[in-house]
């Protein structure tokens, strides 16, 4: 293959992250392009490598399962595009495999199987089942953030989906402009978002207009 596929390692174990470059190296369209052994060189400089794929693992230092702190950090502050696959020492709970999902991971996987990396790696690339059923679960959890908001605010989401300024929406509402002022930055506090960009990216209109459709009801 002409293009490999960019691969970075975020691990705090020398040894194995040293095995695990030396394998991949050695697979046809897969190449490291970088290794990471701490948080705050991997958020550092990271986004600047660019890979197509990050290899996690889960636990980095004395801090248990920070590497899903430091996937969602990634994923959040810098906009990386990289699939992340979660690597883990150990078998995990349930739990801990769906916060990873929900972190932004398209895969988890046992660092023990190191021979299924190379497929894990090429099957996300490709849009492999458990990306797909990852991001679902994902965008699942994120929209359903939006049923614990009043059918009032669901209506100010809806137009700034509608892209209906501040003073649109106190017009259309019948409320004074502070108020709409006051209730968006209620709004934004409740799903985690700072701006009406923000929140535009990361919830789905139509999963907010079934949600007016049922509330109304």
């Amino acid at each position: 293959m002409t293009d490999c596929i960019k691969v970075s390692i975020v691990d705090d174990d020398y040894d194995f992250s040293s095995l695990l470059k030396s394998y991949l190296d050695k697979q046809d369209g897969i190449k490291v392009i970088s290794t990471f052994h701490s948080k705050e060189t991997a958020i550092k400089d990271l986004p600047l490598d660019n890979p197509d794929v990050i290899l996690m693992d889960i636990n980095l230092g004395d801090n248990n399962l920070d590497g899903i702190d430091l996937t969602k950090e990634l994923i959040k502050k810098t906009k990386i595009n990289s699939k992340i696959i979660m690597l883990t020492g150990i078998s995990t709970s349930r739990e801990v495999v769906l916060d990873s999902i929900n972190a932004g991971a398209a895969a988890y996987l046992l660092k023990a199987n190191i021979q299924s990396i190379p497929h894990e790696i090429k099957s996300v690339m490709s849009a492999s089942p458990i990306s797909i059923i990852a991001d679902a679960y994902r965008n699942e959890k994120t929209n359903s953030l939006l049923h614990s908001l009043s059918f009032h605010q669901l209506m100010h989401i809806k137009m700034i989906f509608d892209k209906k300024s501040c003073t649109e929406i106190a017009k259309e509402l019948s409320i004074e402009l502070s108020t709409v002022k006051k209730n968006l930055t209620r709004i934004y506090k409740l799903l985690n978002v700072k701006s009406r960009y923000e929140l535009k990216d990361k919830f789905n209109k139509d999963y907010l207009d079934n949600l007016i459709k049922i509330k109304m009801k």
